[in-house]
């Protein structure tokens, strides 16, 4: 996190810089603009590409981890039929979850979908952090 700091400063500086430049060779400031463009362009490039090697790689381990789970718990003669129904509902629900985040944003934008993950993270950590009950407890004899 102390590592952003000096960082940022050299991002602005050389923003600063590139727009000076800019100014200097062309003798106008209408195109100043152009370095904080490519700065910014060349930055969120980079973030889209680790942000997409992340999700692949928590989608894969969710997907594989979660699926052996579900066959694990079966008999071996049910397993590749079950393996198959649970490949089928996750590409049932992806496409369905596509089309409806796209019908949903197309109606009322993006901030609805963003506010909507509010309560449904809220739930999911209540939900996680309530005590469960000890079976081995003291109340047990």
């Amino acid at each position: 996190m102390l590592a952003q700091i000096p960082s940022g400063a050299g991002l602005t500086a050389g923003i600063t810089v590139g727009a000076l430049l800019a100014e200097e060779m062309l003798g106008s400031t209408d195109l100043a603009g152009v370095p904080s463009a490519l700065f910014t362009a060349g930055a969120a490039l980079g973030a889209v590409g680790i942000a997409l090697v992340l999700l692949c790689l928590g989608w894969n381990f969710g997907l594989i981890s979660g699926t052996a789970i579900v066959t694990d718990a079966l008999p071996p003669d049910r397993r590749a039929t079950t393996q198959g129904l649970v490949d089928v509902g996750i590409a049932v629900a992806g496409a369905v979850g596509s089309l409806a985040s796209g019908l949903l944003v197309a109606r009322t934008g993006y901030p609805t979908p963003a506010l909507a993950v509010i309560p449904i993270t809220g739930c999911s950590l209540r939900r996680r952090t309530r005590p469960t009950p000890n079976p081995s407890g003291p109340d047990r004899r």
